[in-house]
């Protein structure tokens, strides 16, 4: 069980999702070792990890991306979306 409420869970994938689809797909493919992934959406997320449904040309998946922590506020879950974000970015 998340230590997120329903509430925040939903607004947060529903941001990534309908906002920032390009992040979601990259986040996905480099931290998700999705390379292949044509589309990702953000499912779901705990304080361990992001879930991931992506579709590849093998069929649809979920992959797990840990945060580098544990998280325990909202507010930590954007850093952390934007820490996967710039490290996919630069390989580091």
């Amino acid at each position: 069980m998340s230590i997120f409420s329903d509430d925040v869970v939903q607004a947060i994938t529903s941001y990534m999702n309908s906002s920032q689809p390009d992040t979601t797909l990259l986040i996905a493919q480099v931290h998700g070792n999705s390379p292949t992934a044509e589309s990702a959406i953000m499912a779901t997320f705990d304080e361990h990890r992001a879930v991931f449904t992506v579709t590849t040309p093998d069929g649809v998946d979920d992959v797990e991306v840990p945060w580098s922590r544990p998280l325990k506020f909202r507010d930590e879950v954007r850093a952390e979306l934007f820490r996967l974000f710039e490290t996919a970015v630069t390989g580091e």
